[in-house]
């Protein structure tokens, strides 16, 4: 597989590279105000014009192998309903950022830890990665979840330090070892009943 054009199967979802054509899904979840008061830089109002641009863009850093940002795109529909990606890709230190955003009808469904837990094997194991981190406000209770649920570790509490809607907020830095991810997916398996 090109790992700079990934294709991750899942159970209920993919997680691959964005097309063009996915230009009107991003617009239409990412043009959802309650999507966007997670994600900082995201530009209000999200247009097809900025999602088009925001895939070109996608695309050029994937073949660069520098950031990869991928749809979620949920099978039994075909459709990006999410995006989820690594950034940051240090090389010398073998690290990135984990970030990731589900459109709202797909809220609490866990589609979003499953798309997590696809980007984390194709880091540690095709990228070569050492260490996934990533970053949240602590009021965002459901991406904090799904990063606990794929095994990161609070690694501290940034206090006041961004300003988002004319407030302070804090920010949850999380982090995953290579080592750590292997013990998480060793023991998710354990725990699934056998079939006979």
């Amino acid at each position: 597989m090109n790992s700079a054009n990934p294709i991750l199967a899942g159970k209920r979802v993919l997680v691959r590279r964005l097309k063009a054509a996915d230009a009107e899904d991003l617009h239409r979840h990412l043009g959802n105000r309650e999507i966007g008061r997670w994600l900082i830089g995201l530009p209000q109002p999200y247009t097809r014009q900025i999602a088009a641009r925001f895939i070109r863009w996608s695309q050029r850093q994937s073949r660069l192998q520098k950031e990869f940002h991928l749809g979620i795109v949920l099978q039994s529909t075909q459709k990006v309903i999410g995006g989820v990606g690594l950034k940051r890709v240090d090389t010398q230190h073998r690290c990135a950022e984990l970030g990731f955003w589900i459109g709202k009808p797909y809220w609490n469904q866990g589609l979003t830890t499953e798309a997590a837990r696809l980007l984390l094997d194709f880091g540690f194991r095709r990228q070569g990665l050492h260490r996934i981190y990533a970053h949240t406000f602590d009021k965002n209770i459901a991406s904090r979840r799904v990063l606990e649920k794929c095994g990161f570790q609070l690694e501290g509490v940034m206090r006041e330090a961004v300003v988002r809607h004319h407030q302070r907020r804090a920010f949850c830095n999380y982090g995953i070892l290579k080592s750590e991810y292997r013990n998480e997916s060793v023991q998710r398996k354990k725990k699934r009943p056998r079939t006979s």
